[in-house]
């Protein structure tokens, strides 16, 4: 075939093979999502039900110093001691970058367990890179809270409750580095945080997506040595688990400056 007609088909057809190769070029040349890097466990969280009798414990008993408290109106402020019916959460500091958070409860029967936290680098970035593997994460990006830290807050396919969060140079934390810190404590780091699994793609968050590690597990009680009745998860780890997960915390601390200049 010649003539018009004939070259009319050859630009058709050459325009055709430019756009595939284009998209080609353009679907292959599309950046990887990396996750950003998870630096530790942050903070575990519990209702109580008398905060009084709450703080004998974890302040008198086991020397733990109250940092901050969050009031009713979702204020922070560095002050310790406030009526229950005044806060809405107060936090018993570990050491710089770990806390005890106790939250009064609303109601009795509410589970004690409230949430736990994870430190990262970026928490926007993950929250899109959460995102982008099919999680369920807020719409919103992640904002400073009553503390200043970036975070948002999200749970696993158990519907366990967990924040992600990144430290500011605002985040109270930092303004307080050194202080609430009593050598009677009877701890310097906050080590784990138990949660119940019992789904495969919850392990499935834990370990593909987050990138826990497993170091060592309790077998079934029915001697089944592929299945798990506990194990302990460290922060980047491999594991399935058919029972209770214990996820560790053990990173090398860094001094502050370094976390505003990596």
């Amino acid at each position: 075939m010649s003539g018009p007609l004939s070259w009319t088909m050859k630009k058709l057809a050459l325009g055709m093979i430019l756009a595939t190769t284009a998209a080609a070029v353009f679907w292959a040349a599309a950046p990887e999502v990396n996750r950003p890097r998870i630096v530790g466990l942050t903070h575990n969280a519990v209702r109580v039900h008398d905060l009084n009798a709450s703080r004998h414990v974890y302040g008198d008993l086991l020397g733990f110093q109250e940092a901050f408290s969050i009031d009713t109106q979702h204020a922070a402020m560095m002050q310790g001691g406030l009526a229950q019916d005044q806060v809405s959460a107060v936090y018993f500091k570990v050491n710089d970058r770990q806390y005890i958070v106790l939250i009064p409860e609303s109601k009795p029967e509410e589970q004690r367990f409230a949430d736990y936290a994870i430190e990262t680098d970026n928490a926007e970035a993950l929250r899109l890179y959460l995102k982008s593997q099919g999680y369920k994460v807020p719409g919103q990006p992640a904002g400073k809270g009553p503390t200043y830290d970036l975070a948002f807050h999200m749970a696993d396919p158990e519907d366990t409750a967990f924040e992600v969060m990144q430290y500011t140079p605002e985040s109270l934390s930092v303004q307080s580095v050194g202080k609430y810190v009593s050598d009677e404590r009877v701890s310097r780091r906050l080590l784990h945080v138990g949660i119940p699994v019992s789904k495969p793609e919850t392990g499935k968050l834990y370990v593909d997506t987050l990138g826990f590690r497993e170091f060592w597990r309790t077998t079934s009680p029915n001697g089944d040595g592929k299945l798990a009745s506990l194990s302990n998860l460290k922060v980047r780890f491999n594991l399935l688990a058919s029972g209770r997960v214990l996820i560790t915390s053990p990173w090398k601390y860094r001094t502050w400056p370094r976390l505003w200049h990596r």
